[in-house]
């Protein structure tokens, strides 16, 4: 345990000094949340079905959560590990008596804690400049973040053993996650979303996180909502059973073949393998 937590404090310690995560994983949500809320204030989703009105800037802050696990978990994780393993610095640390769980796991808590941190930060914002309404189902939420947490962590973890090289991590980690958003209907509406992106984009857990997000806040069933035309029939969230469906089974085969993934593929040093 004290080697885990000599690991979990160091990789803590690197984010909150780096600066540049800082903005793109705190800041920048923030301030997009801000923005869109901003340029659309007072206009309201097309929900049909639910006598629930529900905001736009609403909308787009709970969206944007799902942008704040990836950036937390996957793109942090992935992007220290193959840092650190280009440096040096990852076989160092092993080399010192490291058990190889303990060296993951504090990658992983850390990545748990940044991811959660960053979201209550975000939340907390859009209650204050947004007046984003109280969470509906706040147990859900909780469930949400914490599920969605380890499980991008779980993917940043496998991942980083495909990055070849640190100076290719942020081309191989921020593109993937912007583009993630587009398809996944977080930066604007599903239905805006042209119908074979948004096939694409239902293969990913990031369309099913933010849906999740927002239906157990606003109490309205996102998860299950059918787009006609211009507007979106959808229910009321019933608690945690609208989270059963074709989106879970989706995350839940993402962290198994992440899992397995991990343990075939992790590599501690820089030469790729063959």
């Amino acid at each position: 345990m004290i080697t885990i937590s000599a690991q979990f404090r160091l990789q803590c310690l690197g984010f909150f000094r780096n600066s540049r995560s800082l903005f793109f994983t705190v800041a920048f949500p923030i301030a997009l949340a801000l923005l869109f809320g901003i340029a659309n204030e007072h206009e309201s989703m097309p929900f049909q079905g639910t006598s629930t009105t529900v905001e736009y800037a609403s909308w787009t802050a709970l969206g944007l959560s799902a942008y704040v696990l990836l950036m937390g978990g996957f793109v942090k994780v992935a992007g220290d590990i193959a840092s650190q393993r280009e440096s040096g610095l990852l076989k160092r640390i092993r080399l010192r008596g490291s058990s190889d769980a303990a060296v993951l796991a504090g990658y992983v808590l850390a990545g748990l804690l940044v991811s959660i941190v960053c979201l209550v930060l975000l939340l907390a914002a859009s209650v204050l400049f947004l007046k984003l309404p109280a969470p509906v189902h706040p147990g859900g939420v909780i469930l949400v973040g914490v599920g969605g947490a380890i499980l991008c962590t779980t993917i940043g973890l496998a991942y980083s053993a495909f990055i070849p090289s640190a100076e290719a991590s942020q081309m191989l980690l921020l593109v993937p996650t912007l583009i993630l958003m587009f398809l996944s209907g977080v930066f604007e509406p599903d239905w805006l979303v042209p119908d074979t992106l948004r096939d694409i984009g239902s293969f990913f857990p990031v369309q099913y996180l933010a849906d999740a997000a927002r239906s157990q806040w606003l109490g309205v069933d996102l998860i299950h909502s059918t787009i006609n035309g211009d507007s979106v029939t959808v229910g009321s969230a019933q608690g945690l059973s609208i989270l059963v469906g074709h989106g879970l089974w989706v995350c839940l085969a993402w962290f198994v073949v992440s899992l397995v993934a991990a343990a075939r593929f992790f590599r501690w040093d820089a030469r790729v393998s063959r």
